[in-house]
């Protein structure tokens, strides 16, 4: 595998990027030593890979990394948990409770903690803390500081059968739930990379070149990463390939593997309880698996046995879909009853901007602008991607299965997100319970689908001519600057004017019949370039340090310790101080309410005047008030804001208060002071 010429020169440029490196990122933090040898351990196998493209024969090498690509994916995922890697936003906790207090894992090793993804740090992960001081038992009464089932107020956890749903989470139930949550995020990110590898692999034939630009541009799209990683794309891709391979297994033990596979991923995909993902990627998800019996015949020579291992993992995925519907009932139930999101109601409408305006999420790691969670997509393949679709379909004579099926669900959510459907046709295919900026997300996944089948059917069917090549370039690019012309700033739009011009030549090179090796170049470019950019968004963290390891943790464990009955705890004056308080294990009444906290609101609308406002999934922020009377807003669609008076305080029957150094005169005789330092501050009530 040693290469015949050996390249002394990019080994000697390497070495001097290696040592302005370690001078730039891990001298100034000699006096963290957890923090530098993270860095030094990453930053040298970055170092080690590279320099084997310098001595190796590199078309060896990577022939060698495909054979053994899930080995390697196996030993990567247990690397990252074994150092307890994660790529979650929880050291924002570090500038919010204590700053001055720092822990030696507060900090990312790498990259930026985003204030943005709130419902990551802020609440999933408070939640499931929250849950594991119980081991994720039957009951659980921190969350809402109310007695409630555990999977409910952990988001759906619970040991037990159920627990088989989503393999990602079963290092919670394994390990401790710092340790948990990098098996969580690991076991997507490499296993996500890996899947979407093998599914663009299935679309292309076989190409790996443009089955790797496949894997960027789904699985680090920013789409995928601002979200924290897309639980429900990963289940729809893992069903697809894995009803690819389970179809195409030679034998019936092969057979019940990728069987009890499938069953797993699509009780990951059934019970992850969001529709308005679920269902538009669930349409493609059907379509797929249509083509792949339409395509694949090998069905019809199964024997018994197959059609009996077959039958066994159907039924293993329903016992496990059917045992969780029956420990979550009281969540569902309880949910379609709420004002949001239980009774939101959507017929569509107009939203393509979002897939038009990619050009700006390659700045936003860098310079957050705008909200870039809602903005982050697909990048580059619409309407690229519809284009080619239909090109491959005239030149193979309208005879391309492929194609054909992907257009299905195409159209339909196209017509969703352009104009939306009439109420009945959206009744009938169940897109009522999403909505249009959450199913534009999988028109974005689907027409990038196409996009790549397409590129590799072109091998066949031959590219377009230089004039066509160059018409489709610029109307992509007008297209995707015209979404952006009036959000953003004249300065931003000559930036994004500028991605698309580089852009631009990518898409030339992909799409025109000119040279090959210039192919080539522009696919591998745009993978590492696009790659590279889409790590930039999540931050690389070590565990749990920055809820753990500041003395206002200690000292909430404390006072539990001391109070051995149940102690009831308020947040105020920030969202921050209530999911902390959970995190800590105090039961907690105004943490997130993901259902409604009814014996509270009996106390502060006692007439359900506010039900309205209320009846919902909120974030509650609490402020203490000199008022007679308490006042309830709604701040914006997720979040209440209550102003309480003493006289409804009493009433809770409120044992502690986490909050700032000061508090309302009206207060002060009723709440004794009991901790304060750098800036958080606990109050006892006097009863």
């Amino acid at each position: 595998m040693l290469a015949k010429k050996k390249h002394w020169i990019w080994f000697g440029a390497i070495t001097v990027l290696l040592i302005l490196s370690l001078w730039k990122l891990v001298l100034p933090y000699t006096s963290m030593p957890g923090l530098l040898w993270h860095r030094l351990e990453l930053i040298g196998l970055v170092y080690a890979f590279l320099i084997l493209h310098c001595f190796l024969d590199v078309t060896e090498m990577y022939a060698w990394i495909y054979r053994h690509r899930v080995i390697l994916a196996i030993a990567l995922f247990c690397f990252l948990v074994a150092n307890c890697y994660t790529y979650s936003s929880v050291s924002m906790y570090e500038a919010y409770i204590q700053p001055n207090h720092l822990s030696q894992y507060g900090s990312p090793i790498f990259g930026s903690a985003r204030a943005i993804r709130s419902d990551e740090w802020l609440v999933n992960i408070s939640r499931i803390i929250a849950g594991s001081f119980n081991h994720f038992g039957a009951t659980n009464d921190i969350v809402r500081g109310t007695l409630t089932s555990g999977i409910s107020a952990t988001g759906g956890f619970y040991f037990d059968y159920s627990a088989l749903r989503a393999p990602s989470t079963w290092g919670y139930y394994l390990f401790d739930v710092a340790y948990g949550n990098s098996f969580y995020w690991n076991f997507l990110m490499v296993f996500g990379a890996l899947l979407s590898f093998e599914l663009c692999m299935i679309l292309t034939k076989g190409k790996k070149l443009y089955s790797v630009l496949g894997c960027v541009l789904i699985w680090f799209s920013s789409f995928n990463l601002w979200w924290s990683i897309c639980g429900i794309m990963f289940a729809a891709i893992a069903i697809v390939v894995l009803f690819y391979y389970m179809v195409k297994a030679k034998n019936w033990k092969k057979r019940l593997l990728f069987g009890t596979m499938l069953a797993f991923a699509g009780t990951d995909f059934c019970t992850n309880l969001y529709p308005a993902w679920q269902v538009p990627f669930g349409w493609v998800v059907l379509t797929l698996i249509v083509w792949i019996v339409i395509t694949n015949q090998e069905w019809k020579k199964y024997h018994v046995l197959d059609w009996l291992v077959i039958a066994v993992d159907i039924l293993f995925m329903a016992s496990i879909i059917l045992r969780f519907i029956q420990v979550d009932a009281e969540y569902m139930l309880a949910v379609t009853s709420t004002v949001y999101p239980g009774k939101r109601v959507s017929y569509g409408g107009y939203i393509l901007n979002k897939l038009f305006g990619y050009a700006p999420s390659v700045v936003m790691p860098i310079v957050e602008i705008g909200n870039a969670p809602e903005t982050g997509t697909f990048f580059g393949t619409f309407p690229l991607g519809l284009i080619l679709g239909a090109y491959v379909l005239k030149k193979d004579k309208w005879k391309n299965s492929l194609i054909w099926c992907l257009l299905v669900p195409t159209v339909l959510l196209l017509v969703y997100c352009t104009s939306g459907l009439p109420p009945i046709l959206s009744k009938l295919f169940l897109l009522t319970n999403s909505t249009s900026p959450r199913a534009v997300d999988a028109l974005g996944f689907v027409v990038t689908l196409m996009f790549i089948a397409s590129m590799a059917e072109m091998d066949q069917c031959g590219r377009l001519n230089a004039v066509w090549s160059i018409a489709i370039t610029i109307l992509s690019a007008a297209l995707a600057l015209w979404s952006c012309y009036g959000a953003y700033s004249t300065k931003s739009l000559i930036l994004i004017a500028a991605i698309l011009a580089v852009t631009s030549v990518g898409i030339y090179f992909f799409i025109h019949s000119g040279r090959e090796h210039l192919r080539q170049l522009a696919v591998i470019g745009t993978s590492f370039v696009l790659c590279a950019n889409s790590l930039l968004i999540n931050p690389i963290t070590v565990g749990f340090s920055a809820i753990t390891e500041k003395p206002l943790y200690t000292e909430v464990r404390n006072i539990l310790a001391k109070n051995q009955e149940h102690t009831l705890w308020i947040g105020i004056d920030n969202l921050v101080n209530s999911s902390y308080l959970i995190s800590c294990g105090a039961p907690t009444l105004n943490s997130t309410n993901y259902i409604p906290n009814k014996e509270l609101w009996k106390v502060l609308d006692p007439k359900d005047e506010n039900e309205q406002t209320w009846n919902r999934y909120a974030h509650i922020a609490i402020s203490l008030t000199d008022d007679t009377e308490s006042k309830i807003t709604l701040a914006q669609a997720d979040m209440i804001k209550v102003d309480l008076c003493v006289k409804d305080f009493q009433t809770l029957n409120i044992d502690y208060v986490l909050g700032g150094p000061k508090i309302p005169s009206s207060y002060q005789s009723i709440l004794k002071q009991v901790y304060n330092d750098d800036g958080s501050a606990i109050y006892q009530v006097i009863k």
